[in-house]
């Protein structure tokens, strides 16, 4: 019995790995994180291996991922998965959203044809928000408390408002973690960096590399203070 790390209930506990292992060749797998967790939240929660199997076959196929061995190995592990029978539904749905298109150099000069499929980048957060959470407990020794915010997306899905919003927050993420150790899991396949802020607990920026290419930037946040916007004035008698 103990606290699982995402859900904070005790219950008998098993291990997730960190990052997901299904990310890696099977001979990088030995850095990987090991976090409590109870059953319903990762052991036997079948939504959670679909959603890691989800965001491996999204990231691996994206074009300007190097071939080299490691994540040719992962590319191919993506391939038999999506040949299985019973993943036919996945199959059907990734094979409706498919697309040829025209690629172009920023000058305009044909390249040639590839194929373009949509991602449900709600699938894609929410596994880099577990992955997160078990980061911070890692550094922290202990789960990130209930009531904390905690936002994760991929920095090329991010659409700012406008550009000057964009060019803040993109300065704001490199001022603070530039200068951050990089941490690597597994050289080329993962990589994240991190800071705590000294004056508020809990609060934490992480920046989450994978394959080299791909970035997803997170944020954790204490509760906001409550305020009395109708300044009630105390009863007296």
């Amino acid at each position: 019995m103990g606290e699982c790390v995402y859900c904070g209930k005790k219950r008998l506990l098993t291990e997730d790995h960190i990052p997901p292992k299904c990310l890696f060749p099977k001979q990088g797998r030995n850095n990987l994180l090991r976090i409590p967790s109870c059953n319903e939240c990762h052991g036997q929660n079948a939504q959670v291996s679909l959603d890691d199997e989800y965001f491996r076959n999204m990231l691996i196929n994206r074009d300007g991922i190097q071939d080299n061995d490691p994540q040719r190995e992962v590319r191919m592990a993506a391939v038999r998965a999506f040949e299985k029978p019973f993943k036919a539904g996945f199959r059907n749905a990734f094979l409706r959203t498919a697309k040829e298109i025209d690629v172009f150099t920023k000058g305009g000069i044909f390249l040639g044809k590839a194929v373009s499929y949509e991602v449900d980048l709600r699938r894609l957060n929410r596994v880099a928000e577990r992955i997160i959470r078990g980061l911070f407990y890692h550094h922290k020794g202990y789960r990130l408390p209930d009531n904390c915010e905690l936002t994760a997306l991929e920095t090329g899905a991010y659409q700012p408002k406008s550009k000057a919003e964009g060019l803040t927050v993109a300065n704001s993420v490199y001022r603070v973690l530039a200068n951050r150790e990089l941490i690597e899991i597994e050289k080329g396949l993962f990589s994240y960096r991190f800071n705590f802020a000294s004056d508020i607990p809990d609060a934490s920026m992480w920046a989450l590399k994978f394959y080299d290419r791909i970035v997803f930037f997170g944020m954790t946040l204490p509760p906001r203070p409550s305020t009395n916007e109708g300044g009630a004035k105390e009863k007296t008698t």
